[in-house]
Parts: structure tokens; sequence; C-alpha cells
């Protein structure tokens, strides 16, 4: 073709028969379960931080446990809840919790691992949480906090964090000596036990030693401020308002001088919130005692005249009770005075002769009756009265009285 036409390339396409096939993606397969888990034991109170192994699942395309991505999750895939005491930090691959008492028991959840390829295979483990051991301390540490109660007593991973920096406050590395016996509210504070300590004796030497660690001036009764690691070990975030250490079991009993120690960061905290627990107590006395016991002698007086008005409604306020209301009510004999006898007109008749005073003069005889009868048959005299056995009905009761008796001037 030269000199006129100048190639630079050459290239050809099948077409047909001679097409070359597209290139197939390769086959991937899910990851698989070397070494399970199975189980783990947590014991209420103390952290938990369990890291999975690098050989709990192997992925053909992507390798070991370490390149896949971990899930927790319940036993039927449901999602756990941001409350509950054990928590998976996938990016590190651990199990985390600090259990309570109200959470012994045994929970089965399952840890899922995912590839690239987004096949999964899963590990069927149990959390047993057990009950911690009984001890008897020899001195309760408190730690009161400027931290919201929610924040901390809902949430496994401060709480992990608290944990972790209290054994640090301590200079020990694990967090197994570290038992919290209970977070608090108003203000927020976490009780806890060293269990590093002798429990047979009074360990006086070992306190002052952890007493060093915290506080400047640590041979004072009456305490002191706390050292700049307690500020450098709780970040901002995690700020710590005093720590109290009091003397339990042996040191309390053997009345040793393990003194108890109170230690302020900011003593105007303490101060400001005695204030404002005196007010508030001073408007409890003043306002709401009073208004609640008025509320409740209300109701108490509503209640009473509902019972006396629903009573009086139903007859039981009438007076005396059933047997002595029939004898109110049953007929008797009356009983009658003389002089009601006399003013009712019901006493016998007595017959006096009539008084006849000088002035006046005798009552004359009535005339004789006549027997003389213009027909000649004989005079028949009337049947005798029949007297009836009914005594004589009493006469009715005048309205008015007799006058009083005349008695001449």
């Amino acid at each position: 073709m030269s000199p006129e036409l100048k190639v630079s390339s050459v290239s050809w396409v099948g077409v047909g028969q001679c097409a070359v096939p597209a290139t197939k993606a390769p086959n991937t397969y899910p990851p698989v379960t070397r070494n399970q888990v199975d189980h783990l034991t947590a014991t209420a109170g103390h952290l938990l931080v369990y890291k999975v192994p690098e050989d709990t699942f192997f992925d053909p395309e992507d390798g070991g446990t370490r390149n896949l991505h971990l899930s927790l999750r319940y036993n039927d895939r449901s999602e756990l809840p941001s409350g509950h005491w054990l928590q998976f930090d996938s990016k590190n691959q651990e199990f985390y919790g600090l259990p309570a008492p109200e959470d012994i028991g045994r929970v089965h959840y399952q840890l899922i691992a995912e590839d690239s390829s987004k096949k999964n295979a899963y590990d069927s483990l149990v959390v047993e949480v057990l009950r911690a051991p009984a001890i008897r301390p020899t001195v309760e540490f408190q730690m009161t906090m400027e931290y919201p109660f929610p924040s901390l007593a809902y949430d496994a991973n401060n709480k992990r964090k608290v944990v972790e920096k209290l054994a640090a406050l301590f200079g020990q590395k694990e967090t197994d000596n570290i038992r919290i016996q209970s977070v608090t509210d108003n203000p927020t504070t976490i009780i806890w036990y060293n269990t590093s300590l002798p429990m047979d004796r009074c360990p006086k030497s070992e306190i002052d030693e952890l007493r060093k660690m915290i506080i400047v001036d640590y041979r004072s009764s009456a305490g002191g401020a706390l050292k700049e690691n307690v500020d450098l070990v709780f970040d901002k975030d995690l700020k710590v308002m005093s720590i109290r250490l009091i003397p339990q079991g042996l040191c309390a009993e053997q009345n040793t001088k393990v003194p108890k120690t109170s230690i302020q960061v900011h003593p105007g905290y303490t101060n400001q919130q005695s204030k404002t627990a005196s007010s508030d107590n001073g408007y409890l006395v003043t306002y709401i005692i009073p208004a609640v016991v008025t509320v409740c002698m209300i109701l108490i007086a509503g209640i009473i005249a509902g019972v006396l008005y629903r009573r009086r409604l139903t007859g039981k306020m009438s007076v005396g009770d059933e047997e002595e209301r029939q004898a109110f009510r049953s007929k008797g004999i009356p009983v009658i005075f003389q002089d009601e006898l006399e003013e009712r007109g019901d006493a016998e008749p007595v017959h006096k002769s009539p008084v006849i005073m000088r002035e006046e003069k005798p009552p004359l005889l009535p005339p004789a009756p006549d027997y003389r009868s213009t027909d000649d048959a004989p005079y028949r005299p009337p049947p005798p009265f029949a007297a009836s056995r009914t005594p004589p009905r009493p006469k009715a009761t005048p309205t008015y009285r007799k006058p009083p008796p005349y008695v001449p001037p």
C-alpha cells in the first residue's frame, strides 16, 4: 500500500461462529464455620470483653475471620436493642457488656459472618450470666460524675469505658478486679469494689496505696484534691466530681484508723447541689405536702357523705333496728290517767247533790205524769231495757277544757 497509503495498525472482530464468548463471572462460595464459639460465660457486675478468634470462620475467596463482616443478633435473627447489656463491636470483632443482677440467666444468640459477595454463615452460641460470688469487701468506692444517668446506665459502650478507666486509674491493665455494685441517679454515682484487696483482714497499707494514686494529701482524714491523673484518665466527656472511700467489713468492725475519705474536685458543685436540695425540701414542705393533705381530706369527706346519703336512700338511717321498729309500731293497751277520764267523760258518774246558794231557790219538782187515758184499756208498762254486753263507746275528747269551779265572792 505504500507509498500512497501508510498502515498504522490492523485488528479483527469475530462474527457469527467466530465470535468470542463473553467472560463468565467466577463462582463464589459462602463462608463456613471452623471453630465455633458455642458458649460464653459472664459474671454480674464484671465487664465482659471477648474477641472472636481468627479461625472461627473461613471463606474460600476472602480468607479468615478478620476479612469478614461479623454481627450479633438474637437466635431468631432479630436485632439487639441499644439498651441490651451485651453488644458486639463489628470493627474489632468483640463481645462486650456489663451485666447486672437482673440479667442473670442464659440467652441464645447468632454470630453471623458475611463475605464480600453477601453470602453468610452463622454460629449459634449461648451467653450465660452467673451470679457474682459473695464477698466481704473492706472498702467501698463511690464516684460521683457530671454525666447523664440514662447515657451511662443504659449504654453498654459508656459502661465499658468507665470500668476500663477505673482499672487504669489504679494502674491495672485488666478489669477483672473491678466489680460494679450499682449505678444510681441524682447525681450519677457509681459504687464499686476492688476485689484485689484482701478480705480476711483490714488491709490498711493497701488502702493507703490506693489513696496515693488518686489523692494529693492522702494522710488527711478530711480528704483532699484529686490528682491530675484522674483528669487525664477520665476525659471531659466523663467528668468526675468526687470520690469517696468508705471502710467496710473488717475495717469498719475493728474501728481502725482508716478514715472515711471524701475527695471533691469542684467544692462549689456540692454546695450548689446542697442549696438546691434544701430549696426543694422547703418547697415540698411548704406547698406540696399541705396540698396533698387537703386533697386527701376532701376525698375522705366526699366518700363519707356518699355512704351516708346512700344509707339514707336505702332506709338504714331510721331509728333503731328492725326489732325496735316492730316493737314501736305494735299496738298495746293505752294508759289513761284519772284526770284524763274526767276530762273525756269516761269516768263513772258520781251522783252528787247540786250546791244551792242562798240567793237561789231550789228547783221545782217535775209535774206528775197523767196516767188518765181516754181509752179504757189497762196500762201496760214498757218492756225492760236490754243491757248490751258491749262497753259504752268512749266519748270524744273535747277540744276545750272545762272552766274552773265557781267560787262565790
